[in-house]
């Protein structure tokens, strides 16, 4: 027997908490809300290296192009928190610092073998889907935002209220028709704490940001010399930053993760 799209929607939300997502909402396969402002920031150069930007663009700004015929974007997170137990180096000590979401295992091998689990429920009933897990041509903070997974800081991260900065973003596009979720309201008000803790200035505005000033950037992107000038704003970060993210006043709402793979490796902590 057939299912309404309702039913299987609310179906597919308990399946996909029961495996280990944390949210899971659904939004339009439109053109993404900021498909202009994407453009101009490439043609302005602020991705820097990124190549692959480019070379995606036209993708990035027609899910169609990635899946003809797509009907729904499923938009899920999962939350790497794993409490205030430490930054894994003092400002002042000899260990370099690293983003709270490399302390564990690679979270794409951990999302990608829950998002399969998530397509073959779907192609069970009629579905084709695409996947991907922050490697695609996908502006998939867009699409979140669309969802009402969270709402754009201005640091450009997506905040959640429930579970602050700390999570992943991972979806599915498909071919089936989906109730659409509706977003949810910005709530930074007139709070720019994310601006003032960039270490580098990389948040040029509001909601704008130069990715050749960013530490996470300059640490895992970037193949060639870190410019002579932003190095001494570095610190001892090696390997991404938090700084923007820790700043967040929806943080003291965040709860630890229930994926103990994201716990901190003894490699990562010395």
């Amino acid at each position: 027997m057939q299912i309404s799209a309702t039913e299987l929607k609310a179906r597919l939300i308990s399946f996909a908490r029961n495996i280990g997502f944390d949210s899971c909402r659904i939004a339009r396969c439109n053109a993404p809300t900021h498909a202009n402002s994407f453009r101009e920031w490439l043609r302005d150069g602020a991705h820097g290296e990124m190549n692959y930007m480019q070379r995606g663009e036209e993708k990035r700004c027609d899910p169609q192009k990635i899946l003809p015929g797509a009907r729904s974007i499923v938009v899920l997170s999962v939350n790497y928190f794993q409490g205030e137990a430490a930054d894994l180096a003092a400002p002042t000590g000899r260990m370099g610092r690293i983003a709270r979401y490399a302390w564990g295992e690679d979270y794409h091998e951990l999302i990608a073998a829950k998002l399969n689990r998530i397509d073959e429920f779907l192609r069970s009933s009629g579905g084709q889907q695409k996947c991907y897990v922050d490697t695609g041509p996908v502006l998939e903070r867009d699409y979140a935002a669309q969802a009402g997974i969270g709402w754009h800081g201005k640091s450009t991260m997506l905040i959640d209220q429930r579970l602050g900065t700390w999570f992943f973003l991972a979806e599915l596009l498909t071919t089936l028709e989906l109730p659409a979720d509706e977003a949810v309201q910005d709530r930074c008000g007139t709070c720019s704490r994310c601006i003032s803790a960039c270490p580098t200035g990389a948040i040029t505005a509001p909601y704008r940001l130069d990715a050749r000033r960013c530490v996470s950037y300059l640490t895992i992107e970037l193949k060639t010399a870190i410019p002579v000038e932003l190095r001494p704003l570095m610190g001892n970060r090696i390997f991404g930053c938090d700084d923007c993210l820790d700043a967040c006043p929806w943080n003291r709402f965040a709860k630890e993760s229930r994926e103990t793979v994201f716990r901190a490796r003894p490699s990562t902590t010395g």
